[in-house]
């Protein structure tokens, strides 16, 4: 009863099984292989990060790991403001996927799957921060106009 027990486990985990197998086919070479399965998976990591795409990472990764990945977050992050969408279904609202970062929770601990998409949302920009984004746009335009008259002389 005990090795049919076994068995069924090897047979719930993928993973024990491969590492079993591969294991197997090794020790034909090499005496007492230990050999370790890490699978791996595609997840968009999108919005506000510093290289938005898609990503291979480790299931048994962090969370965080993944967003550092893609570059960490921009200046206009709010990491307040992320979820975790499966096509058009929000698989991790904000406030649960905020506590999942916290908590240093793994991309297994999720339950994320290849094609899964982490979104970094934007923060809020205040009207003082527009107004000063076109203001410094502006002056730029005109210390480089000022700049291309006084070439000449």
């Amino acid at each position: 009863q005990r090795g049919g027990r076994l068995r069924q486990q090897r047979h719930d985990d993928p993973r024990a099984e491969l590492r079993d197998h591969l294991t197997r086919h090794i020790a034909r070479f090499l005496r007492d292989p230990v050999v370790e399965v890490r699978s791996l998976i595609r997840i968009g990591l999108l919005g506000e990060v510093d290289r938005p795409g898609f990503y291979f990472v480790t299931t048994d990764g962090l969370v965080s790991d993944a967003i550092m990945m893609a570059g960490g977050p921009t200046r206009e992050a709010d990491l307040t403001k992320a979820t975790v969408r499966r096509g058009a279904t929000v698989l991790w609202e904000r406030a649960e996927f905020r506590g999942a970062l916290t908590e240093g929770k793994t991309l297994d601990q999720l339950g994320l799957r290849s094609g899964d998409e982490i979104v970094i949302g934007e923060r809020k920009r205040g009207r003082l921060d527009n107004v000063l984004r076109v203001a410094g746009f502006l002056s730029g335009i005109a210390l480089g106009i000022y700049g291309a008259t006084q070439i000449g002389r």
